[in-house]
This record gives C-alpha cells, structure tokens and sequence, in this order.
C-alpha cells in the first residue's frame, strides 16, 4: 500500500511555469530540502540555512548530520533518518546522503549544497 505523503507545486529552488504539482516521494523529498533554504519569516522553527555551515562543517559534518535529521523528523512525514555528510575542501561544497523512512519504507535522497545553492544530486526513490 502507498501512503499519501501528499501534494505541492514542483519547487527546487523556484516553481515551474506552469505550477507543475508533485506527489508522492518527491514532493516528501523536495518538502525536506526546502528546509535547508532556511527559516520562515513566520516560523522561525522550521528550516536553518544549510549554506551558512560550508565554511565552518570542514572539520565537524556531525553537525551537519544531526542538524539535518533533526530538522528532517519535524516533518511528520519522515519516520526515521540517517544522514552522512562529506564535505570537499577544495570545491568548499557539500554532499550528504541521506536515507529516509516513510509509512512504505526507506528511500534515499543525496543533497548538494555550495555558498549559493542547496540542490537536489539525487533521488532514486527506493533505497
């Protein structure tokens, strides 16, 4: 049986012309990387700004790591999260693989990030 992980317009990083709508596990995924864009003005609580932790994550991306499932988990949505973060030096970027848990099980979601962007790298759905 698949869970309603319900419905959003398609936004990864700015809405298509046409307002596409996803569903499903991508809408999960794209609902969890938005919240590493940074807070909301009305609700501080939600997200942080992943971009602002590149510089200082060089030498401790368990922090990364458990910023990032922390935040994951408040997402109802998000049973269970295991995060690994790499961080480069030389391209002072950001990668961390994460696995997700939802109501049918895991799935995994790779996420980019750089001083300018936090991007989606990959989504194969199913882990």
């Amino acid at each position: 049986m698949t869970a309603d992980l319900g419905s959003d317009f398609f936004c990864d990083g700015d809405l298509t012309p046409g307002l596409e709508v996803v569903t499903g596990r991508l809408c999960l995924a794209q609902a969890l990387i938005r919240r590493l864009w940074g807070p909301l003005f009305y609700d501080p609580n939600y997200g942080f700004d992943l971009r602002e932790m590149i510089n200082s994550c060089a030498d401790s991306t368990w922090e990364v790591e458990s910023r990032i499932r922390d935040e994951f988990l408040k997402d109802e949505r998000a049973e269970s999260v295991q995060c690994s973060a790499t961080f480069d030096s030389d391209a002072n970027t950001l990668r961390v693989n994460c696995v997700i848990e939802d109501a049918d099980g895991p799935f995994t979601l790779v996420v980019g990030a750089d001083a300018l962007k936090i991007e989606m790298l990959e989504f194969p759905e199913a882990a």
